[in-house]
């Protein structure tokens, strides 16, 4: 789970709200535009994101089922102009399903909400970390919770550079010239970037991450 706030809004207006959470110690991980947004929920796991008023109410409504459909956990904060406008999602989705309408520039009620929720999640971490795991070599086989998972060659390699070295964060660069360097295996970085993508949806959980702007890392809760 990260500690950071996912936000989808207009780079122009985020500004202020950037400098208000630095300044708290809060981590944004910033989007500007829907596809790029989605993508990152998608393969992270996320404990709250904002959503700011840009996006238009029809579309909000397709958006907040499709973050409920990668995250039903997560807690969405819709930062509004005008209320009337948004009551109705209230009522449609409620606040079981942990959506928060938060007045435009209230950065106060978005970093209580914030505290409250990522406290939630790390008790709720603590009682569910019983993943076990390991790697079946000769097989090219990821065992997780005696789930056998087949892997490609280029899969188990990735996976093998993660767990021997699990504080290193990598770059689909690094990794490609890791390949190269270690394994005598050459893959373009675009190609490093896909193969990631299909593991991580083949694993099912977090074990690999993404470390915003910087790459990919081994995730420590396990």
């Amino acid at each position: 789970m990260k500690s950071t706030i996912l936000v989808l809004g207009d780079e122009q207006k985020m500004y202020d709200l950037s400098r208000f959470m630095r300044k708290n110690k809060i981590n944004l991980a910033l989007f500007y535009n829907r596809e790029d947004f989605i993508t990152e929920l998608k393969y992270n796991d996320y404990n709250i994101c904002l959503i700011s008023e840009t996006i238009i109410k029809s579309d909000l409504l397709d958006l907040i089922n499709l973050i409920h459909a990668f995250n039903p956990a997560i807690t969405i904060l819709i930062n509004y102009l005008e209320l009337n406008d948004y009551n109705d999602i209230e009522v449609q989705h409620g606040y079981e399903k942990n959506i928060f309408l938060i007045k435009k520039d209230d950065y106060h009620k978005i970093k209580e909400i914030y505290i409250n929720s990522y406290e939630e999640a790390k008790n709720h971490m603590v009682s569910n970390q019983s993943i076990q795991y390991y790697v079946e070599y000769n097989n090219q086989h990821l065992i997780i919770n005696n789930n056998i998972i087949n892997l490609t060659l280029d899969e188990q390699l990735l996976i093998e550079l993660f767990i021997t070295n699990k504080d290193m964060i990598y770059s689909c660069d690094e990794l490609a010239q890791l390949l190269l360097d270690k394994y005598n295996t050459n893959v373009s970085s675009k190609a490093i970037y896909k193969r990631l993508s299909r593991l991580r949806l083949k694993i099912g959980i977090n074990l690999i991450i993404t470390v915003y702007g910087l790459g990919y890392q081994w995730n420590s809760k396990y």
